[in-house]
């Protein structure tokens, strides 16, 4: 969140945000070196950037859940592990 609160909002420049990135903070979360509420509060900050492209249809759709779980349900390990499996089927679609 930090590194990510360094680069200015108005950003001509952007970076992809792949899978095997998603995968990473889920898998950290799911083990306990993140909780659900910082997991939940770094998906907010990356939705709500335009210079980070989700071209993933998976990685957009679960950061949006991540990001909105009022209106999403909660996340819970069940979800979590979900989620890394459908990132493991290499079908962005």
């Amino acid at each position: 969140m930090a590194a990510l609160g360094a680069f200015p909002w108005d950003s001509v420049d952007s970076v992809e945000f792949e899978p095997s990135m998603l995968r990473t903070a889920l898998e950290q979360t799911l083990v306990g070196m993140y909780s659900v509420e910082d997991l939940v509060q770094w998906a907010e900050a990356i939705e709500v950037r335009e210079d980070i492209e989700m071209t993933d249809a998976r990685v957009r759709g679960i950061i949006h859940v991540l990001a909105n779980p009022t209106m999403e349900g909660p996340t819970n390990a069940t979800r979590l592990r979900a989620w890394i499996a459908e990132l493991d089927t290499g079908n962005p679609d």
